[in-house]
Order: C-alpha cells, then sequence, then structure tokens
C-alpha cells in the first residue's frame, strides 16, 4: 500500500512539473494571464508569427503578446525537485501496480512495460520481450525521426503563411492601386467628354448665329419688298378709282414701276442643323480613347508572299480581291496553295491591337480574323481554333464562327455592317468583332494563343474586295 501510495505522489509531482507543450519538465517556465503555464522557449516558439494578439494554445483565450506571461519561479523549484528525484529514483516510476516490482520488460506485442511476474503470467507470456532499456532507446530512435520531421512540415507550414500574408498584403495593395487608377482613368475620361461637350455646344452656337444671320437678312429683303408692292398696291388702287384724264395721268410711270418691281425671294433657310455639327458616334469615342491607352491602332498592311494565286494584292498592300484566274506565282512556302487566303504584314504576341476593314456585302462567301504564324499554308484550311484560326465568317446574309470542321454557330443579325473592326487583345487570348458603324460587338473568341498570329483574310468567292482602313 505504501509503495502505491509513493508510485501515486510521484506521478502526481510528475505531472505537476511537466510542461504541456513539450511533455519534458519545465525550463524557464512562465504563467500566462489565463493561468496555464509553459516553458518559455516553448511558448516563444509557438508564437513564432509576429503578431500584436495571440492566443493560449490550451483555452484559446486571446492576449496581448507583449504583456502575456511573466515568470513562474515557484514551478521552477518544482522542476527542479521533480528532475532530482527522477534521477535519485530512477525504478520508482517503473513499479507494477498489479505485482509491485519494477517493470524491466517491455511486451512487443501488448507495446507496454512489464514486471516479470507480468512475463510470466497467462496473458504475456506468450508475446516476445525486450529489456525496457533497449525498448526506450529504439522508441526514442523513432521519437526523434517523427519529431524531426514534424519540425520540418511545420516550419513548411509556417513559411507558407507567412508568404500567403505577404501575397495577401500585396493583392491588397494593388488592388488599391488599380482602384485608384480606374477611378482617375475615368475621371480624365469625363474630362475629355465634358470638353468634347463644350466643342460642340461651341459649334451649335457658331451655326445658330451663322443661320440667325442669314434668317435676319432675308427677313429684312422680304419686309423691304412687302412694303415697296404695299406702296405700288397703294398707287394702283388708288388711281383705278380716278376717272377720265386724272386716271391717265401718270399712270404710264406706275405701270412701269410695276413691271420693274424686284419680287426674287431669297433661297429658304432649312430649320435642320448640320447633322455633323454634333454628330458624336460611339466609335468616335472608343477609337479616341483606345488612342490614349496602349491599344496599338494597326496601319494594317497585306503581305503579297502569303496571297493565293487567286488574290490580287493592290501596289499601296490596302486592298485585296478575288479573282475567277489563277495568277502564275511562285509556290513559295509562305504562300496558300489552295484555300483563297492571304496575311497581313505586321504579326503580334503582346499588348492589345485594333484594326477595321472595310468589306464588299454584295461578295457571298468571305471570312477575316487573325491566324497563327505556323497556320496550314498548303492543302485544304479549315477556319477553326484548332487550325490556328480564330474568324468571323460572313456566308450569303449571315454572320457564323466554325467551332470545328464539323460544327458552326450562326450569330444574330446585326444590321447593314459597312466595316469590321477587329480587337485583338494577346495577354488576354481575346479576338473581338465590332461592327464599326455603331461599335457593336458581334462576337468574341477567348483562347490561349501560343505564337505570333497575324491578320487573316478568306475571300471565298470571285470579286471578294477587302480595304484596309487607315487607323
Amino acid at each position: 500500500m505504501a509503495a502505491n501510495n509513493f508510485s501515486h505522489t510521484v506521478r502526481s509531482l510528475k505531472e505537476k512539473a511537466t510542461c504541456p507543450l513539450c511533455s519534458r519538465f519545465y525550463t524557464d517556465p512562465v504563467t500566462a494571464k489565463c493561468g496555464h503555464c509553459y516553458c518559455k522557449a516553448c511558448i516563444d516558439s509557438e508564437w513564432t508569427r509576429n503578431r500584436s494578439v495571440v492566443q493560449c494554445p490550451i483555452c484559446d483565450k486571446r492576449f496581448t503578446k507583449k504583456y502575456s506571461t511573466r515568470p513562474n519561479p515557484e514551478l521552477a523549484n518544482l522542476a527542479a525537485v521533480a528532475t532530482q528525484f527522477s534521477s535519485e529514483n530512477p525504478d520508482v516510476s517503473r513499479i507494477c501496480e498489479e505485482h509491485k516490482g519494477i517493470m524491466k520488460l517491455f511486451c512487443q506485442t501488448e507495446r507496454m512495460p512489464i514486471c516479470v511476474s507480468c512475463k510470466e503470467s497467462s496473458e504475456h507470456q506468450d508475446h516476445p520481450t525486450v529489456p525496457i532499456d533497449e525498448a526506450v532507446q529504439e522508441y526514442k530512435s523513432k521519437c526523434e525521426v517523427h519529431l524531426d520531421r514534424l519540425k520540418r512540415k511545420r516550419e513548411r507550414i509556417v513559411h507558407l503563411t507567412a508568404i500567403t500574408e505577404h501575397r495577401a498584403h500585396e493583392m491588397e495593395k494593388r488592388i488599391k492601386l488599380e482602384r485608384h487608377r480606374v477611378e482617375a482613368d475615368f475621371a480624365q475620361k469625363q474630362e475629355y467628354l465634358d470638353i468634347d461637350r463644350q466643342i460642340f455646344l461651341s459649334r451649335l452656337e457658331r451655326e445658330e448665329k451663322v443661320v440667325r444671320q442669314k434668317m435676319g437678312e432675308n427677313l429684312n429683303l422680304l419686309n423691304e419688298q412687302t412694303s415697296a408692292m404695299d406702296q405700288l398696291l397703294s398707287e394702283m388702287e388708288r388711281k383705278s378709282t380716278q376717272k377720265g384724264a386724272h386716271m391717265l395721268a401718270g399712270l404710264d410711270r406706275i405701270l412701269d414701276r410695276c413691271e420693274s418691281i424686284k419680287t426674287d425671294v431669297p433661297e429658304l433657310i432649312h430649320v435642320e442643323v448640320r447633322s455633323n455639327i454634333c454628330n458624336l458616334p460611339r466609335q468616335y469615342l472608343i477609337l479616341r480613347e483606345l488612342a490614349k491607352t496602349k491599344v496599338n491602332l494597326v496601319d494594317l498592311m497585306l503581305d503579297p508572299e502569303t496571297a493565293h494565286p487567286s488574290i490580287i494584292v493592290s501596289d499601296d498592300l490596302k486592298n485585296a480581291t478575288c479573282m475567277l484566274e489563277n495568277e502564275d506565282l511562285p509556290n513559295t512556302p509562305k504562300r496558300f496553295d489552295t484555300s483563297p487566303c492571304v496575311l497581313g504584314t505586321e504579326g503580334f504576341t503582346v499588348d492589345i491591337h485594333f484594326w477595321h476593314v472595310e468589306v464588299d456585302f454584295s461578295s457571298s462567301i468571305w471570312a477575316l480574323g487573325v491566324a497563327t504564324k505556323s497556320v496550314r499554308r498548303k492543302g485544304p484550311l479549315y477556319l477553326t481554333p484548332e487550325e490556328g484560326v480564330w474568324a468571323l465568317e460572313f456566308d450569303q446574309d449571315h454572320f457564323q464562327i466554325h467551332t470545328s470542321p464539323e460544327s458552326w454557330d450562326q450569330l444574330p443579325h446585326h444590321g447593314n455592317v459597312s466595316c469590321i473592326g477587329v480587337f485583338l487583345d494577346c495577354d488576354c487570348g481575346q479576338v473581338s468583332f465590332y461592327s464599326a458603324d455603331t461599335m457593336s460587338l458581334i462576337h468574341t473568341f477567348s483562347h490561349t494563343m501560343n505564337e505570333e498570329v497575324f491578320p487573316f483574310f478568306y475571300l471565298g468567292s470571285e470579286g471578294v474586295h477587302f480595304t484596309m482602313c487607315p487607323p
């Protein structure tokens, strides 16, 4: 009974002197505001993140890191006693509660310390055993391996946490800067619009002044003619009421005045104001804004060395026409030999670019867009992204886009379109087509472009004609 009580007392002492984080006797113990105690090095390691607010790993109570702990000398003394006692009595903690013998063996089956009496009992007699010191060394090595792994994993997590927090902070700064940039950009655009508004209002005022002056001159002329006619009418009416010689006296002079009176009416001024005074189409605003940004307004020219023999490229490289007969041209690697296509001279890999092309809608089949540098030049070519072509096709009376050689999508009707705008964003991998008359979107391709792309034109029937518009 005394041994049992002594063993219990020893265990209780060890438990009170053991750090809950490292499971060893306290070293420089400190007490947190919540009352829980730890080794100073253990809690400092737990709070490796440089934060102003930390929390207890046991009760999760939060408090300021700077004033979170205080030294606990009483607990340090208790740990010193427990350490000394354990050193002087190494076998007290090994006493078997059932047989009161020292546990010198380790059961490898049950994985527990046992005494000699336990080994001879029916419960353990068939189980392999080793000396407990040998088992301690074996498991100590395993613990060190796992402890080392856990420390490395924890260091990795702490490192990733620091990186994530840094990137989150950087993202917040970039979003803040981008928000300011957007607000400033739109403020500038509003300023430009206000300036345009004043310009057009000034033009209207000048037009109004010119019209009013002309109308005033016309009214003065008409009033002068009306006054002269009123006077002549009065004289004629008075003369017509006279009789005999009084009527004939001076009548020739009055009749001459009737013959010679001016009846020219000035040209009437139309009330409609000239339409180009304040005509502000959407494409004007968009293209002008594009010119102020990093968008490259392309001065598009055609590459005659890529043109199919049926395509005639003008000397200024600004026009392409499909003819019935093929020209006798060398079949070079750059030239399309089967599909009636031609490329632009300039290729693009980065940034944003815009160009627009006049099209002949009386032609039956044509397409335009962009194609990769490695697009098929020899043999039939399908106008699909898989072939390296992102094109808007016109067939008879409607637009369509090809998603594969076997399938295509017909697009909604966009009215009468005389000019197509192509907006190429290499960085985002997008090609958009607009009606340049209204700047309404026709279609957008989104696809990763891994190589240089060129303006692309397909002239599918005789008489198809493209004209490259100036930027």
